[in-house]
């Protein structure tokens, strides 16, 4: 029993004795010891490496981006939109430069002219990105779309205006305010204009607006100054000056601009109230008026009563003549 036992052990540190190496031979590689795991929670990611390849500036505007994100700003959306096309690039910009060539002397055949007509939008969205002149342009963009789309409309041409960046049009309109729409024909002889309370900034009614000439109903504009009329050189005149004038502010700098329009209303301003300043130091208020009138009376009235003080004191006393029953008293006596 005891030699059975001992048989048992033997047999087993044999088995065990297989975890041996059997030891490292001329030409093999050296092993190498392997990396210990690292134990981490399956909730904790480690973000150290990230924190590294962003870097610290870009940390910052990550943080800064989150909290505007949680204010309800979208910074992404915006950059986005920032970066992207101001408008759609499939309608023509027409500006002063290209306004004879594109609208006046466009070649098409005479019944081609007489169908003829322009749509046409004048917004500031360039200058302001928010606002009534971004919704009418997102309408006019959608009504092209859909019009592209339908091909129901092949006489109509679309076009926009920058109201900011174009002098010469808009001034030869009379157009002094934007948002606006235009719906021009005649080569630009016959103008009919449209604010967004007449004719409603939204797609399917502008396009209902052009499918049903509807516009056919509004007098065009027959100022004496409007297209072909006989004062229509005024408005030109005009607008070649202000033209130029124009071509030469935009160089120079807003801040000297701005610099060079309040020293020329501070002067303007002490031109007009020169005058003004040399009666300043005569001028009392109602309070010291009325104190100053007080003051005169009251001397007035010392002065007076001095002169009748004077007066009295230097006149002679007249001699006091007896009466009647004085007299018979004076004739009792003798």
């Amino acid at each position: 029993m005891f030699v059975l036992a001992w048989l048992a052990l033997f047999l087993a540190a044999c088995v065990n004795g297989q975890y041996f190496s059997e030891g490292w031979a001329p030409g093999q590689p050296v092993p190498s010891a392997e990396p210990e795991p690292v134990l981490q929670s399956s909730g904790y990611v480690s973000q150290k490496p990230r924190e590294q390849a962003q870097g610290p500036g870009q940390g910052i505007l990550g943080s800064l981006t989150g909290l505007l994100e949680k204010a309800g700003i979208n910074v992404t959306d915006k950059l986005t939109a920032a970066s992207g096309p101001l408008w759609d690039p499939r309608i023509p910009l027409i500006t002063d430069n290209n306004y004879e060539e594109l609208v006046v002397q466009e070649e098409m055949s005479e019944e081609e002219a007489a169908e003829r007509v322009w749509f046409i939008v004048i917004s500031v969205t360039s200058g302001q990105s928010e606002g009534l002149s971004k919704y009418a342009d997102e309408a006019f963009d959608t009504a092209f779309n859909e019009t592209l789309i339908a091909g129901d409309l092949p006489h109509v041409r679309w076009g926009r205006i920058d109201y900011l960046n174009v002098t010469g049009i808009t001034t030869r309109w009379n157009v002094w305010t934007a948002p606006l729409f235009v719906i021009l024909s005649d080569r630009g002889y016959t103008l009919r204009f449209y604010s967004p309370r007449t004719l409603r900034p939204h797609a399917p009614t502008l396009r209902t607006y052009l499918l049903t000439h509807a516009y056919l109903s509004t007098p065009p504009w027959s100022s004496p100054f409007a297209p072909g009329g006989p004062r229509a050189w005024v408005l030109d005149w005009i607008a070649r000056v202000l033209t130029v004038v124009y071509a030469y502010l935009v160089r120079v700098p807003r801040w000297l601009m701005m610099l060079g329009t309040g020293i020329s209303g501070s002067l303007i301003l002490q031109l007009f109230h020169r005058g003004q300043g040399q009666g300043q130091g005569e001028r009392r208020t109602p309070s010291q008026a009325q104190r100053r009138a007080v003051e005169e009376k009251s001397k007035e009235g010392e002065s007076k009563a001095e002169a009748q003080a004077v007066s009295t004191s230097a006149a002679p006393q007249s001699p006091v003549t007896p009466g009647k029953k004085g007299k018979a008293r004076k004739a009792g006596k003798n």
